[in-house]
């Protein structure tokens, strides 16, 4: 993981020991990327743990239609790292969870950030097909 964050950095032209720059990306995670709008997805403490995916599945139908309508998305951990604050600020109640924060706006395809892909692994190391 350490790795993935040194090459972030790489591409987006910061050497390691420029503290400075660092910290301005950084901080940026919590102006939510320059995007005008957040997402909070929120879920009943009544239901089971299973429900996880399905917040899950509405994240990534929010983030497709986004796309769709020409706007970028990221979720990030960042989003809701402090849920003290964002309840307090948006008045959710205490019998939700905040799961997730997903960052909505005009992407800038040339920031060097946006071209960083992260290495994946082969679909064959990960998912076995049996009886097809």
């Amino acid at each position: 993981m350490e790795e993935l964050g040194a090459e972030r950095f790489k591409i987006a032209g910061i050497e390691r020991d420029d503290k400075v720059a660092r910290q301005a990306i950084f901080e940026a995670n919590y102006r939510f990327f320059g995007a005008p709008a957040v997402i909070y997805l929120c879920m009943d403490h009544t239901l089971t743990p299973w429900s996880i995916f399905d917040i899950g599945m509405l994240a990534q139908s929010i983030m497709l239609a986004a796309q769709q309508y020409g706007l970028g998305s990221i979720p990030a951990y960042v989003l809701v790292s402090y849920p003290d604050l964002i309840r307090a600020e948006l008045n959710i109640p205490d019998d939700l969870s905040i799961i997730i924060g997903i960052a909505l706006g005009y992407s800038d395809e040339q920031h060097p950030q946006n071209k960083f892909r992260s290495p994946r692994r082969p679909v064959q190391e990960v998912v076995r097909f049996e009886g097809f």
